[in-house]
């Protein structure tokens, strides 16, 4: 199958009653998780609110290098433009890692149980499924993939300061995440590890695509919950044409 025909069948997969049952589910965990994190930030921002903000931290540094003769302005004024670039930067790259961090959560959940199903559809059976690394392989695997992009991402901080540039480079960072995640997630349930190794590559323009799809859509509000489930039928479908 070409693309085209793996994402015209993913999205026949995603509508079957099957799968549709499961993101009810989701949308029920979804809902108790925002009420439950809504009230808990609203109370926070009740009790602290009046005692953490940006214009503290402009008025402190002003105060206190603004003394300084002659350019003590001038380095208040600079300070206060990087304190504040940072905290934005921040913030985004916060925001953001927590609507995909929150989508690939819910898809690692439910992706054994969606590669039963499709498997089935395929005419196949569980037996068919191979799979490769135990639980604790694949925690550690996880963490790596976390702690690598998180590194990854500080040690590109002194270049998010350039307008435009801190905007790719955020999305480079949570977009190769969301990819390493999800792509291994679905092969080591479903492939031998062998297969994995042969069809799963850096330059494979084909997961590029479908893996870019699923995270321009994990920013979507409400639409992002379901993104990542689509890309994993989608990735399963186009590593299900590659093995058979």
């Amino acid at each position: 199958m070409n693309l085209v025909e793996i994402l015209s069948l993913s999205v026949k997969d995603f509508f079957t009653k099957e799968i549709i049952f499961k993101l009810f589910l989701v949308i029920i965990v979804s809902i108790l998780i925002a009420y439950i994190g809504g009230f808990y930030l609203l109370d926070s921002l009740f009790n602290y609110g009046n005692h953490y903000n940006e214009a503290d931290i402009s008025n402190s540094i002003e105060t206190n290098l603004g003394a300084i003769p002659l350019v003590g302005i001038y380095i208040a004024s600079i300070v206060i433009w990087i304190v504040v670039a940072l905290l934005a930067v921040i913030g985004a790259f916060l925001g953001f890692y927590a609507s995909v961090l929150f989508s690939l959560i819910i898809a690692g959940l439910l992706t054994p149980s969606i590669v039963k199903v499709l498997i089935q559809r395929r005419g196949g059976s569980i037996e068919d499924i191979q799979g490769f690394d135990n639980f604790f392989t694949a925690i550690f695997k996880i963490l790596g993939i976390v702690a690598l992009h998180f590194l990854t991402f500080v040690l590109l901080i002194p270049l998010m300061f350039i307008p435009l540039v801190n905007a790719l480079l955020i999305f480079a960072v949570l977009y190769s995440f969301f990819r390493y995640m999800l792509v291994y997630d679905v092969g080591s349930n479903y492939l031998a590890k062998k297969d994995y190794k042969n069809i799963v590559n850096f330059y494979n323009l084909d997961i590029f695509m479908i893996t870019l799809v699923g995270y321009f859509a994990s920013s979507i509000p409400f639409i992002g919950i379901f993104s990542s489930i689509f890309t994993v039928i989608a990735l399963f479908n186009y590593f299900h044409s590659k093995s058979t």
